[in-house]
């Protein structure tokens, strides 16, 4: 198992994650009322899958080193 490879894989998921944050930041108003749902939502769900494959990887990376090790 690579430190590094996980460890780069772990900023991009943490930068994916800050991605969703904002799209959600978007679709509120100042007083937490739903403003624009459909174009935020999709960005929203984008975001999500991607950070879902990374932390996949970063499972399957850990599970196979342990497999080996």
């Amino acid at each position: 198992m690579d430190a590094e490879w996980m460890k780069e894989e772990a900023g991009s998921a943490s930068s994916l994650v800050a991605e969703c944050l904002k799209a959600v930041e978007g679709m509120l108003s100042p007083d937490g009322t739903i403003l624009d749902r459909g174009k935020k939502l999709k960005q929203l769900q984008r975001g999500l899958t991607m950070v879902e494959r990374h932390l996949a990887n970063i499972r399957d990376e850990i599970e196979g080193g342990d497999a080996e090790g």
